[in-house]
């Protein structure tokens, strides 16, 4: 075992896949069963084209990450975020519930080598010295030791220069963005407010297609503001930059006044939203705009994808140690291969809303990783044509 309290697994497997040997092990009962299956065989099928792309680009480029897959085990499920490394010979596949966590492991995985290593160093100091050349086996347990020993230390060099090159290549990938990101917003934010003021002033002077146009832009320009604020939430979040400033948040009062507010958008396609809670005194620790940005994207994204004329019903509670937010929708629902993406960045579960609206392909990763850095999580059921259930829970506030 690596190190306790992370769920996930650390899997020593060959060329092919094929599992060698369970490293660690929080997530799966009796984990050990695994040992020589194939680790494809260990994945939901959703995932199991992924997982061959994964091994293959393992063997190929010597590293591969930011996967996400679903293993799927003694009839339960887990979406992991895996990173995998070829050492050699031999594959080297970490997986757990999020980034942060399996780079974690890694860095476990090298304090534990190098006690590994010392160890074995010291055993050979203290109680070995080389073995009469007539002895073949004593000497033969001598050599074996000096090549565990040899290999150890080739592993631990590899795994340093393997993990530096990944926090190396994800830190590039962060810098790209945020540089990106930041360049787009200025010019972008000058689009909308030019279209907006013009929209205040031609009002009456614009053709009906001169409206419409009009109308084009000022839409294109805040889906695209509102993708770059996505953008730089996730940059922030991936590079472990995202500070919450925590208050004592009373949950019913916060989450009741965004429902009158999105209740005016819902009208527009003739949704109802009703509000429910069996305590009127549900109070959190947490970053108040955090929290409202986690609800209103679970709204808005119930109001863009249910069907004219439904009702979407929102539901705060206690459940044991955390508070509740529900929000359910009787909109377009999602198949459970589409489930199996959701919180996956850059990956749109549908194109457009029930109206035509626009999606990121962001908006519930970050809610994820809000809910989680808050040590909270999101759970979601749903079925096609019928609806969508998100409920996060959140820690309730301790009395001190």
């Amino acid at each position: 075992m690596v190190v306790k309290g992370i769920k996930g697994i650390v899997l020593s497997c060959d060329t092919k896949g094929i599992i060698t040997n369970v490293i660690h092990n929080e997530l799966l009962e009796n984990g050990n069963a695994i040992k020589g299956r194939n680790f494809q065989a260990i994945l939901h099928p959703s995932s199991i084209e992924k997982g061959f792309s994964f091994i293959n680009e393992i063997n190929n480029k010597q590293f591969s990450f930011d996967h996400y897959l679903t293993i799927q085990y003694a009839g339960r499920k887990y979406r992991l975020y895996f990173i995998g490394l070829k050492l050699d010979e031999e594959l080297l596949i970490i997986g757990s519930e999020n980034h942060q966590e399996t780079f974690l492991l890694i860095e476990e995985m090298q304090k534990i080598n190098n006690e590994q290593a010392n160890l074995i160093r010291r055993l050979m100091k203290d109680k070995f010295t080389p073995p009469p050349p007539d002895d073949k086996e004593v000497q033969a347990l001598f050599n074996e030791i000096t090549r565990i020993n040899n290999e150890l230390v080739n592993l631990q060099r590899e795994l340093n220069r393997k993990n530096a090159e990944l926090e190396r290549l994800n830190e590039l990938k962060n810098n790209f963005i945020g540089m990106v990101v930041h360049d787009l917003r200025n010019p972008l934010g000058v689009i909308q407010n030019y279209a907006d003021l013009l929209a205040e002033q031609t009002t009456d002077k614009l053709t009906e297609n001169q409206r419409w146009l009009l109308e084009v832009i000022q839409q294109s320009a805040n889906f695209m503001l509102g993708l770059i604020e996505d953008l730089l939430d996730y940059n922030r979040i991936e590079s472990g930059k995202l500070e919450l400033e925590k208050t004592t948040i009373n949950l019913n009062s916060t989450i009741e006044r965004w429902v009158i507010i999105q209740t005016d958008f819902a009208k527009h396609k003739q949704i109802s939203i009703r509000y429910h809670s069996a305590n009127d005194n549900i109070t959190i620790d947490a970053d108040l705009k955090r929290v409202e940005q986690v609800f209103n994207n679970l709204l808005s994204n119930a109001i863009k994808f249910s069907f004219p004329g439904t009702e979407i019903n929102v539901d705060v509670s206690i459940k044991g140690e955390f508070a509740t937010i529900s929000v359910r929708d009787q909109g377009i629902g999602m198949t459970q291969e589409q489930l199996e993406k959701l919180f996956k960045p850059f990956v749109r579960i549908a194109t457009e809303g029930t109206a035509g609206e626009k999606c990121t392909g962001l908006g519930l990763s970050i809610v994820k990783k809000i809910v989680e850095v808050h040590d909270g999580h999101i759970e979601v059921s749903s079925t096609p044509n019928k609806g969508t259930e998100f409920t996060v829970y959140l820690p309730l506030k301790k009395d001190k």
